[in-house]
């Protein structure tokens, strides 16, 4: 619980200690990672970055992310040419912490008056996990399958 936040909440490592919650913690985790978050390849998101290249993307990036370094973050960004990235100098991982939070809503904000996102107003958050490569992303607009 504590590699995911820059700034340690202890209600967070309180609750990760209670046995049940780290049951099913731990059952989700390695769900994702045996079955390499659901994509066919490692390269998967990289490689049909072509499928959501229209889709109006912020990236949102914690500077201190250990479990989704901001490489990853920058290759996406690179892919992805009319993306924004925004990397928030104070943060890790999660995106409870107050400058993610702040770089989500801002980038939402930017979407309110775009008439492509209002007639699908969707946030999906992407997360792939593997034993090579994580990426972190969030794409606003029509939901795209890969």
């Amino acid at each position: 619980m504590c590699t995911s936040k820059l700034f340690i909440d202890e209600e967070s490592v309180k609750k990760g200690e209670e046995d049940k919650f780290a049951l099913a913690f731990a059952r989700i985790e390695t769900h994702y990672f045996v079955n390499g978050g659901f994509f066919r390849t490692e390269s998967q998101l990289l490689d049909d970055c072509h499928k959501i290249a229209h889709i109006p993307t912020v990236i949102v990036q914690g500077r201190y992310d250990v479990v989704c370094p901001a490489k990853t973050a920058w290759e996406l960004h690179k892919q992805l040419k009319a993306s924004e990235l925004i990397i928030v100098p104070d943060a890790g991982h999660s995106c409870s912490e107050p400058g993610i939070i702040s770089g989500l809503v801002s980038a939402t904000d930017k979407f309110k008056s775009n008439p492509w996102c209002i007639s699908s107003y969707n946030v999906v958050r992407c997360k792939i996990h593997n034993k090579f490569k994580t990426f972190k992303a969030f794409f606003w607009g029509k939901r795209q399958d890969f």
